[in-house]
């Protein structure tokens, strides 16, 4: 009984292995040599075999169809110059005529398209006829059809563009709802995030051109560069949140972290250097911060005057009448109301912010600059007036300087007058004094001794040239014999300044002007210490 037992397993086992080794022969191939692969290689049951293993693997797998993965395409080559990694990757390519493309990640470049590279998720999925164009990451470049030229490297970096050319796009979601734009370039996650069909852009930094959707040639560099910008042309930013307001406007330049244009967004041809600089109208300039305490260089500012570009030139400057207005005052600056007006939200508190507060400045206010002007119809650059009720007063102080200049005219020519007034009441003086000084000899002479019976005659003659600027001759003579001689000059306090020994009865002395100032001098003739006669000249450098 245990004999025929045995008999039954050992036919059963049989039976078994005759079964698996049909079954092995009808659906799958036994691979011993030299047996061929020539019919499906199924196994019988689902995920049962392996094809080679760690220890025996195969060597060469040449393959002129797919490789299935969960059933789906995932690893094939349409062509010698093409090749796809992922499921559906390429998948309808053969219907474009597609070539030199590459695509690894599910769904990538499924229409192919002509040298494009595709790496990442659904990158390039749309395209079919767009070339030269590389996606690296999921759903970058995902709606790209006919666009050419594009980079897009980042997680939907370029996911919306449809047929724009020349775009590079480096993060996540750069440049991702552009649609037809053009030659865009934007670097970091959500840069230039809103564009649709703006050209030549560049945004390098987190969020900057964020909201960008129509705006060409604007440039932002820094984190929230531009970040509102919309429509704006040629405007350049760099720095942290440079330019954050601004919504459009054109030609404007923002240069330093939080350097912006206030609450005013559409502004044209304006500038803002500096950390927190801001300018709030069009056409301005500003530098620095309202913390700001000095602003040089080695020379001074220039400002183009040449007589060419200017036209409707009038003499018509005021001079004391304006400078005579002023109202010279010291004051210290409130930073607190300047940021109010300005509508500056500046929290942050950086070193020094308030130390122009202990600064006391000199210098007039604006508002009574202005007043003084209308009051005599002077219309006056030096008064930059607001554009808007978000903007300050502000004086140009350079301008002061012509009707100054004027005022000092007009001091000169009053001065030129009161001294020719005083040269002419000089000279009346002068012939008073001669005359004086004639009758004076003539009373010495007729009191001095006859000598030989005669009396002494005596003269000073008036000094040539007078008034003098160099020097001047002064002629004498007298008769009689005398011990001592001598001509002094006196200034019109009556003090002695230059006193000249005679030697003989008759001759002429010279002056020189050098040693003495400008004014009026009297000399006298005395012999033997008596008074003879005296005159008046003039010294006029």
């Amino acid at each position: 009984m245990k004999t025929k037992f045995c008999w039954l397993i050992i036919l059963s086992i049989y039976i078994s292995k005759q079964s698996d080794a049909q079954d092995a022969n009808t659906t799958l191939s036994n691979l011993t040599s030299p047996t061929k692969v020539n019919v499906h290689l199924l196994p019988s049951k689902d995920s049962l075999l392996n094809l080679g293993s760690d220890s025996k693997s195969w060597r060469n797998l040449f393959i002129k169809g797919k490789i299935y993965l969960a059933d789906t395409p995932t690893i094939y080559s349409i062509s010698n110059s093409d090749f796809f990694a992922g499921p559906n990757a390429g998948i309808k390519l053969k219907y474009f005529n597609g070539q030199r493309n590459t695509g690894i990640g599910a769904n990538a470049l499924y229409y192919g398209g002509y040298s494009n590279t595709a790496v990442g998720w659904q990158s390039l999925t749309t395209d079919s006829t767009g070339y030269y164009n590389t996606g690296v990451g999921a759903l970058s470049l995902l709606y790209n059809e006919s666009g050419n030229e594009n980079t897009a490297t980042g997680n939907g970096a370029m996911y919306k563009l449809i047929n724009g050319n020349d775009n590079t796009a480096a993060g996540a979601f750069a440049l991702q709802a552009n649609f037809s734009g053009n030659y865009n370039v934007a670097m970091g996650a959500y840069a230039l995030y809103n564009c649709y069909n703006s050209k030549s852009n560049t945004a390098v930094g987190y969020q900057s051109l964020y909201l960008s959707t129509t705006g060409f040639n604007n440039t932002a560099l820094g984190y929230g560069s531009l970040y509102k910008c919309t429509g704006g042309f040629q405007n350049t930013s760099v720095g942290y949140n440079a330019g954050l307001n601004v919504t459009g406007g054109d030609d404007n330049t923002f240069i330093g972290t939080n350097s912006n244009c206030g609450s005013t967004g559409d502004l044209n041809n304006a500038t803002a250097l500096g950390y927190a600089a801001t300018v709030t109208s069009s056409n301005h300039i500003r530098i620095g911060n309202t913390s700001v305490t000095s602003i040089g260089g080695q020379v001074g500012w220039t400002n183009f005057s040449d007589e060419r570009i200017k036209t409707n030139i009038k003499r018509d400057v005021p001079g004391l009448a304006f400078i005579n207005l002023l109202n010279p005052a010291t004051y210290n600056f409130d930073l607190n109301k300047e940021e109010q007006i300005l509508k500056i939200k500046d929290v942050a508190e950086q070193k020094g912010k308030y130390d122009i507060q202990k600064i006391k400045f000199t210098g007039f206010l604006a508002q009574e600059v202005e007043a003084a002007a209308k009051k005599i119809n002077y219309d006056f650059s030096g008064v930059d007036a607001p554009a808007n009720d978000k903007d300050v007063y502000g004086l140009r102080y350079a301008d002061f300087v012509v009707p100054l200049v004027k005022a000092v005219q007009e001091l000169s020519a009053k001065n030129d007058s009161l001294q020719n007034q005083n040269l002419t009441q000089q000279k009346i003086n002068a012939d008073l004094e001669q005359r004086i000084a004639k009758l004076e000899a003539m009373m010495n002479t007729l009191n001095q001794p006859a000598v030989n019976g005669q009396l002494s005659t005596a003269s000073l003659s008036q000094n040539i040239p007078n008034p003098f600027s160099n020097s001047t001759t002064i002629n004498y003579s007298f008769m009689q014999q005398f011990n001592s001689a001598k001509i002094i000059i006196t200034n019109k306090n009556g003090n002695a300044v230059k006193q000249i020994n005679l030697s003989a009865n008759k001759g002429s002395v010279t002056v020189d002007a050098l040693a003495l100032v400008n004014g009026a001098y009297q000399y006298s003739l005395y012999v033997d210490e008596k008074l003879v006669e005296t005159k008046q000249m003039i010294i006029s450098k």
